[in-house]
This record gives C-alpha cells, structure tokens and sequence, in this order.
C-alpha cells in the first residue's frame, strides 16, 4: 500500500482496492467501514501532520510517525476505543471517549482545530 495521510486519501484507497470487503488483507481482515473512517476523521485534526496512515485487518485504522525504536509512535482508532502508545512503548493509553482522546492529542501534540 503506498502511504497515505488522510482520512479521505484512504476512504478513496478502500473503495479502488476491496479494503471495505472481509478479507480484503490476504487472511480475514474485517472491512473498513464507513463508521470507523467518520470516527477516525474526528481524531484527525489533533494527529500531527508528518504521520503516515494505515489501514489494519482488526478493523482499526492507525496513524504513526516515520520513528524507528524508541521514537516509534502509534495512534490507533476503533469503532469502539482509541488507543496511544508513545516512545519505546513507555507511554500508552487506552480511551474510550472521544472527547477525552481529542484533549489527550491535544495537550501531547500541542495541537489546537
């Protein structure tokens, strides 16, 4: 897959390549569905612009920087849940509300929409 950076970029990648079919991964990958990329596109105004997006065959979606190691961060979106795992895996999160989430990307990004 090559790299997209939007919510949008991607919806557009499911439709032209079968990511909103079962299976759609080679294995039993659930599809993206509308739900998840609506919920996702909320999120995405606090997710720093260098990230890089990819689509995830549990039905997630997850955004993560160009860090190798120890820099390596990850954001990742569920129908049901978020999830944030920082540097070197010391400092990850688990929420539930969005509006928690947003304030928490806000605050860890310094980032204001």
């Amino acid at each position: 897959m090559s790299c997209v950076k939007t919510i949008d970029e991607l919806r557009t990648y499911r439709d032209e390549h079968g990511l909103n079919k079962s299976g759609w991964d080679g294995y039993e990958a659930e599809p993206l569905t509308d739900s998840l990329l609506s919920r996702a596109k909320l999120i995405e105004p606090y997710v720093p612009k260098d990230f890089e997006l990819f689509p995830c065959g549990d039905q997630s979606v997850q955004w993560e920087n160009s860090g190798e190691g120890e820099n390596w961060i990850c954001i990742e979106v569920y129908i049901d849940r978020f999830y944030y795992t920082g540097p070197d895996h010391k400092d990850s999160i688990e929420i539930n509300d969005f509006v928690e989430f947003k304030d928490f990307l806000k605050e860890k990004f310094h980032v204001e929409s």
